[in-house]
Order: structure tokens, then C-alpha cells, then sequence
């Protein structure tokens, strides 16, 4: 074959095109694995390499090949129990029977695929156990489950979601049990006061309403999760084992049935394996059509002079790396993967530290103003016991104090204050804690009638 103006010929001697290189030239290497793995698509490139080139002869996959089906926009309530024949909007009074005498219990699940965030379909229950005087057992009552609605879909979500729940459909005192720590810290927060600052912050305000107009405190109690049967009386009690079980066998039979069919990504997962086979096959014809050139040598001169450099970046990154950790406002707590401010809780990955105290400054320390962090090197003395490792220790003018739970001590001679609380592991802040770190972010002593020990400089 004779080539035109502006065509080539390949080495085979057939007309140069780009379906020829990736797919039908006789001369592509046949013991290269991702050509021999992708041969048995040659019909099919061959026949829709003209109607859809940017899949067969660039690798670009249609975003129909996975398209994961979207979660529906609402889902319905179910009842189970003696709540299946009541309206979907009804309301117990807690302070009367027979609900004054029930538990409540909640718990969320992401269902089998829950690592996966596309596939991920999440579910919530809220069930109901009561003491069977006659049987002498607790024994289910009633519970509600639903499927998560909308693109949201995680567990944390579907934890917080029984509780906004509860809160609606109850009035009156009484307790929510629940096994999701993330779930009770929050609560403590105070997240409903300033929901467009939290995740999931819908469900965090319609908390606040809830909570807002509905009478009598709904209580949030923490449950241990995922116990046998031998645990129960040491870990857990009989009727938190019961009620705990019922909510997660509830939430997890409910996220089950909202899986997206196994057809469905089965389907997806063919479809991946054919468009890596694709891009594997176009990129060794690539590399087979275009050769690879021996590299070139380069002087012993040229290696030993990018050696020397490469030592000299090295040396004076270290250096600035150094100066950088002396003069930081942060108080670095360093681990294999993270390097962790202390005070404000901002972190980076060990390898960015250079580049993060560049840019990063300390928040706990700039809205302070003059109030520094400590010196990593250790933690301070008060009296004969040290700080625990657990604080985030701050000083000014004579008082020692944690930027976390805003506990304090004087270290003064003659105006000591206790400093058992520093001593012990930190804990979250009271009310009274928070009390202090507000008047201490504002260079004021913790307590009103309290002076500074020591004089300003």
C-alpha cells in the first residue's frame, strides 16, 4: 500500500490509523499481558471504533457504564409490633402509661456495602421494650425503621436520624438509648445551636425545634454495642443487651432491603473490568508503536553536581523546617501519619509539615491574643505532679490552665490553687469550664473575683 499526503504507513506495511495501532496490527507483541488479556474485544472495537472512538481508541468510558442509581428522594415508614396499626404521625406522652414504662432504643447501619460511599445505602430504627410482669422477660413492644433519603448517605446520619425522630414523635420526659459516641459528644455540644456549623446540619436544626417546643427533657444515654451474651451483668445490663440488639437487627434488615441489587453492580464491576482492559491494551500498543530510546548517559560531572544540589535543598529545608517548628504558635503532638495542634486541633500529614506552618497559624492562640502555648518539650509541673499528657496546657501571668476543658492552677507561691483536676485525664469541658476559657480567651481571669497572680509585664 502506497501512502498519500499526510498518512503513514506502519511497519507491517498496512495504512497507519489509530484502530490499527491499538487493535489490528499483526505486529502488536502477542506475549505483552494487557494485549493478550484484551484480544477477545477485537470484534467489538473493530465494529464500534467508528461510532465511539473516545472508548475504543482513547480509553475515555461512557459515564453510563457506571452510573450508580441515585437514592430515592423519600422513603417510607415502617411499623413493626404494636406501632404497625398506628398512624404514621403519632405521638407518645412519656409521662403517662403504658409509654411511661417503655425503653427506647436506636441505632443506624450502612448495610453490607458500607465502605463503599457510591454503593452505601444507610437505614435507622427506633424501637420500643417493656418489662413482661407475667412472663417475667422484656419483651418488644413496637419499633419504626426507614431507609435514609436524598444523597446523604452515612452512618453518622443515620445514628442522628432515630434521635430527631424521637424527639417529634414523644412528648414528655424520658430516655433514648444509643451505642453511636459521636452521637452523645455532639448532644453535649450543643450542635442544634448552631447547626450550619456541624455536619448534617437539616437534621441538627429540626432537633432544635424539636426540642423547643416539645415538653419535658428527652435524655440521651450512651449503651456499649456489639457484647455477647457472657457480658451481660458485667458490661451490660440484660435490658440494654435486649433493646440494643433489637435496634441493630432492626437497621440492619432495613438497610439491607435498601441495597442497590447485586445485578446492578455486578454490572458496573464488568463494566470497570472492560475499561481497564481497554486502557491497559492502548497504552502497551502505545508504548510497542512509539519504541522506547535508551536513555541518555549523563556525565559523571552532571550526577555528582545534582547530587550536590539535591544535598544542599535537603540542608536548608531541614533548617527552615526547624526554624519554622521554634517560632510556631501551634503545639505539635506528632505521630507516624499526622502532626496534631494540641490547642486548636488543626493537623497535617507529616510529609506537608514544612509547607503547613508556613501558612498555618494556632486559632486558640491568635483569638487569645498574648496567651502562648507551652513549649512541647514537656509538660509543666504543678507543685510536685506533672500536667497530664492529655491537657492542652496554656499559661498567663501565673496560672496554668487547658485550652480544652478550661480547668486551672495558680503556681504562684502563697496563692496556689488546687491543681487535682490537671492532673487527672482531660475531660469535656462543664459548664463552668466553658465559662473559664471564655474569660481567659478575652485576657480576663477565670473567675470574676480572681486576680492575676502575677503583674503584667
Amino acid at each position: 500500500m502506497q501512502a498519500t499526503f499526510g498518512q503513514h504507513l506502519c511497519t507491517c506495511g498496512a495504512l497507519e490509523t489509530p484502530l490499527h495501532r491499538y487493535w489490528t496490527c499483526p505486529h502488536l507483541p502477542q506475549d505483552d499481558a494487557a494485549i493478550r488479556n484484551s484480544q477477545g474485544l477485537l470484534h467489538k472495537a473493530v465494529a464500534g471504533a467508528a461510532e465511539n472512538p473516545s472508548l475504543w481508541l482513547r480509553g475515555l468510558t461512557p459515564a453510563t457504564w457506571e452510573e450508580v442509581p441515585a437514592p430515592p428522594d423519600a422513603t417510607p415508614l415502617h411499623k413493626w409490633g404494636t406501632f404497625a396499626d398506628m398512624p404514621d404521625d403519632v405521638v407518645f406522652d412519656l409521662d403517662v402509661e403504658p409509654a411511661r414504662s417503655w425503653r427506647w432504643y436506636s441505632d443506624g447501619s450502612g448495610g453490607p456495602d458500607g465502605k463503599g460511599p457510591n454503593w452505601r445505602r444507610a437505614a435507622w430504627a427506633l424501637v420500643a421494650i417493656r418489662w413482661c410482669l407475667e412472663d417475667q422477660v422484656w419483651d418488644f413492644v413496637g419499633g419504626f425503621s426507614a431507609a435514609l433519603a436524598g444523597d446523604i448517605q452515612t452512618v453518622p446520619r443515620s445514628e442522628i436520624t432515630p434521635r430527631e425522630f424521637f424527639l417529634r414523635r414523644t412528648t414528655g420526659s424520658g430516655t433514648l438509648h444509643t451505642d453511636h459516641a459521636d452521637l452523645l459528644t455532639a448532644e453535649a455540644k450543643q450542635r442544634w445551636t448552631e447547626p450550619q456549623l456541624a455536619a448534617n446540619p437539616d437534621l441538627w436544626q429540626s432537633i432544635g425545634e424539636a426540642r423547643a417546643s416539645r415538653r419535658g427533657v428527652a435524655t440521651l444515654v450512651k449503651v456499649k454495642a456489639h457484647l455477647d451474651e457472657a457480658d451481660i451483668g458485667e458490661l451490660i445490663e440484660l435490658e440494654d443487651f435486649i433493646g440494643n440488639g433489637f435496634a441493630d437487627a432492626m437497621a440492619d434488615e432495613e438497610a439491607l432491603a435498601a441495597q442497590i441489587p447485586r445485578t446492578t453492580r455486578e454490572d458496573v464491576q464488568l463494566a470497570r473490568g472492560t475499561a481497564s482492559r481497554i486502557q491497559s491494551r492502548l497504552l502497551a500498543a502505545a508504548k510497542h508503536s512509539i519504541g522506547t530510546a535508551a536513555p541518555r548517559k549523563r556525565g559523571t560531572r552532571d550526577a555528582a553536581q545534582a547530587a550536590t544540589l539535591a544535598a544542599e535543598k535537603r540542608e536548608a529545608e531541614r533548617k527552615e523546617l526547624e526554624e519554622l517548628k521554634q517560632n510556631t504558635t501551634h503545639f505539635l503532638d506528632y505521630d507516624a501519619l499526622l502532626v496534631t495542634c494540641r490547642n486548636c486541633g488543626q493537623s497535617c500529614p507529616t510529609g506537608g509539615l514544612r509547607e503547613w506552618l508556613r501558612d498555618s497559624r494556632c486559632e486558640v492562640v491568635v483569638q487569645a491574643g498574648r496567651l502562648a502555648p507551652v513549649c512541647e518539650a514537656s509538660f509543666p509541673m504543678l507543685g510536685t505532679q506533672r500536667m497530664r499528657p492529655t491537657h492542652a496546657p496554656l499559661y498567663h501571668r501565673g496560672i496554668w490552665w487547658c485550652g480544652r476543658c478550661g480547668l486551672y492552677c495558680s503556681v504562684v507561691a502563697g496563692k496556689k490553687s488546687s491543681a487535682k483536676k490537671l492532673i487527672v485525664p482531660c475531660e469535656a469541658p462543664t459548664a463552668a469550664g466553658r465559662d473559664y476559657l471564655s474569660r481567659l480567651a478575652r485576657w480576663l481571669p477565670p473567675k470574676v473575683k480572681l486576680e492575676w497572680p502575677l503583674a503584667a509585664l
